[in-house]
């Protein structure tokens, strides 16, 4: 994951601060620039939509610098640069930013639906690495009915191009129903849970909203029921 997209995981802009801060409008995108290292790079942001893009340009040059993020670039110089760059930015997200649960947009639009319609939200219960996953849990017996985790995607896929990241949500199912809906575009074998009474719903858009509150319901319902 690079600098910027640990920086910005779980935040969104606000139109209004990103003017207020100093951003340009340019047709659909915000930009802003800022220099590190006394002056010798200068940071071009652009932030269209909920994307954030940063390109560093190397001013003694004029091209641009790639290291910030390369592993292969290391010593004392390279890790003051990008000590500065992310301090850079994390000042500029606590001012034009604010923090929604999860990664992506349709998780949270699942989170909007849920608390909408049973008044419950996710909790974060774990450490260690683990504290953007979610749980969802019934109100009443507090069992979950289903949980969001932040993945590389070809643990879902099993193939090894696949490196993005990507939000899924597990969601309990009845055992009968596994083989057909494991035939539908984007419902995957559960990741890291029971893979008979489980199944992971990757959250990037292929799946419907509506099939995917569907699930989510039908989720809950089982908990709710004590189906084993």
């Amino acid at each position: 994951m690079t600098i910027l997209d640990s920086v910005f995981k779980r935040y969104r802009p606000s139109e209004d601060k990103l003017l207020k801060y100093g951003f340009t409008k340019k047709g659909a995108s915000f930009l802003y620039s800022f220099e590190i290292n006394n002056g010798d790079f200068v940071v071009n942001l652009s932030v269209v939509g909920d994307t954030v893009l940063s390109k560093i340009i190397d001013k003694e040059f004029g091209d641009e610098f790639i290291g910030i993020d390369a592993e292969s670039y290391d010593g004392a110089f390279i890790g003051d640069l990008r000590e500065e760059y992310k301090s850079k930015l994390e000042d500029l997200r606590e001012e034009c930013f604010f923090k929604v649960p999860f990664a992506s947009n349709q998780s949270n639009r699942l989170v909007e639906f849920l608390y909408n319609t049973y008044g419950e939200k996710p909790d974060f219960p774990f450490e260690g690495g683990y504290e953007d996953a979610g749980v969802f849990r019934y109100r009443k017996n507090r069992k979950w009915y289903g949980i969001i985790m932040n993945i590389n995607k070809s643990l879902l896929t099993k193939k090894k191009d696949d490196t993005i990241r990507v939000d899924v949500i597990n969601v309990k199912i009845s055992p009968e129903d596994r083989e057909e809906l494991l035939k539908i575009d984007g419902l995957y074998i559960c990741y890291h849970m029971n893979k008979q009474k489980w199944i992971s719903i990757i959250l990037d858009e292929t799946v419907p909203d509506s099939l995917l509150f569907d699930l989510v319901t039908k989720s809950r319902e089982l908990i709710i029921n004590n189906k084993k």
